[in-house]
């Protein structure tokens, strides 16, 4: 059924005006109503001009380590924790997000991003894994919230010697049981 016009250019409702306003049938009896609002030209005028909401500059800080000492080297295999701190006027920002990330990347994205933490309460992130053997360069972004600008930490270098460490898994599967009662163990 074709849309049906119920209302043209009605009178201003707050800051809006309704444009236009179409009521439509829909399956099994139901209808449909589409309004179209746009602001008066004078508030969208305004609210397009009107210069952003500064935000507070952040500073963000990273440090690595391995079984709570800090680190530049370490043997493969090694469990390595990054730990981003974000302050304002050496506050702790809370809430937001870290990402750390692989250095030199021009992006913290895709395969350059290791991972995405959640600040606790006191304002740090921390990302545990085991690095690769080689060379490696790691760095933090606060991606800032509503009052906090975004910032980046300086990039901390890892040497990780020996060889790659690779661990072997398996899998297994059992069943058990009878029909309607089965027992699947892994």
């Amino acid at each position: 059924m074709p849309s049906v016009p119920i209302a043209d250019e009605l009178p201003s409702r707050s800051s809006f005006h309704v444009a236009s306003a179409f009521a439509s049938r829909g399956a099994v009896g139901l209808f449909f109503l589409v309004a179209q609002l746009a602001l008066p030209p004078a508030t969208y005028a305004a609210a397009s001009s009107a210069a952003p909401e500064s935000k507070t500059s952040s500073v963000t800080s990273l440090a690595m380590t391995a079984a709570d000492s800090p680190v530049t080297s370490v043997e493969s295999g090694k469990v390595v924790t990054l730990t981003a701190k974000v302050t304002v006027d050496g506050k702790a920002v809370s809430p937001g997000q870290v990402n750390f990330c692989e250095v030199p990347a021009k992006s913290c994205t895709d395969i350059h991003l290791l991972a995405t933490v959640q600040l606790s309460t006191k304002g740090t992130a921390a990302y545990n894994f085991r690095p690769g053997a080689g060379s490696h360069g790691y760095k933090a972004e606060f991606l800032g919230n509503l009052t906090t600008a975004g910032s980046s930490s300086g990039s901390s270098t890892l040497q990780v010697t020996g060889k790659a460490v690779q661990v072997a898994s398996a899998t297994a599967i059992s069943e058990s049981g009878e029909w309607g009662q089965y027992k699947l163990s892994a």
